[in-house]
């Protein structure tokens, strides 16, 4: 293997990393999940057949690139169930073996052919049933969602102490529907927007021509810090406050920033959360 071969693995791990970032956002389909990755093995192995004999070292490349972003990058530890993310990058790895060493390895070309498509055929009735298996077992699910809640739990109030530590000084308010809406709507944007997600929306952003900065992800002409972005909120969330007075609550202040309904389950999801750790 070569240096440029290696350097060729790395690029199309990275590309395939990425690609799968936007598909796990845009998506909770976990057979296309499983699948991707695999076929996009077989895809570089058409196009690159220099590459064919390394396919599985980009498979295992991305899946490294996953795990630094997911417990390094993105720092979402305390959010992750291990035995459940480690089994499914098996499986994935699994799923790659199996169409390195059935369909890729012995074929010259890796686009369909009659005589090597039954291999192929294998590799899909496994994953079906792997699927079929995964989603037919009731009991497991409802062990994931727990154990996630649980996780989700000690997620919010750890980054809450995290940001009360860190801006507490910016954020100290009168009221403390305004302070618990704030935390909480920091604690989301540090959710969806970490790790490889954030530099990925920084280049839409670009691409879009939009300026959003801080932490807070705010709309401006020019740059803002981080600490500006929660002033700027603050100060909207106070406003609107005085504007409604008795009729403020704690909804109206999230659509201050949100309007999406995902979003603002999600806000109040967290802030349920810290209300009931202060009580």
């Amino acid at each position: 293997m070569n240096f440029f071969i290696v350097i060729y693995e790395i690029l199309l791990a990275l590309l395939l990393f990425i690609m799968m970032e936007v598909i796990k956002n845009k998506t909770k389909e976990d057979s296309l999940i499983y699948l991707f990755p695999n076929i996009y093995l077989i895809l570089v192995a058409s196009v690159f057949t220099s590459l064919k004999n390394y396919t599985l070292i980009i498979l295992i490349l991305y899946l490294l690139f996953d795990i630094i972003n997911t417990y390094v990058l993105s720092q979402k530890e305390s959010l992750i169930e291990d035995s459940i993310y480690f089994k499914n990058i098996l499986i994935t790895f699994i799923i790659g073996l199996i169409i390195y060493n059935f369909y890729l390895l012995p074929v010259d070309n890796a686009f369909f052919n009659i005589n090597e498509f039954k291999n192929f055929i294998w590799v899909l009735v496994i994953l079906y049933l792997y699927q079929l298996f995964k989603n037919s077992n009731i009991k497991d699910k409802k062990i994931i969602k727990n154990n996630y809640d649980k996780h989700f739990k000690e997620y919010v109030i750890l980054n809450y102490a995290k940001f009360k530590n860190r801006y507490s000084y910016l954020i100290k308010v009168k009221n403390k529907d305004i302070e618990n809406v704030l935390y909480s709507m920091l604690i989301y944007e540090s959710l969806v927007n970490s790790g490889l997600n954030k530099y990925l929306k920084r280049i839409r952003n670009r691409i879009n021509q939009v300026n959003i900065y801080g932490i807070m992800n705010v709309n401006s002409n020019h740059f803002i810090t981080d600490e500006e972005s929660i002033v700027i909120v603050k100060d909207k969330l106070v406003k609107k406050y005085h504007h409604l007075k008795k009729d403020c609550n704690t909804l109206e202040l999230i659509k201050v920033k949100y309007q999406d309904k995902e979003s603002i389950l999600e806000i109040k999801k967290i802030l349920k959360i810290i209300e009931d750790f202060n009580k």
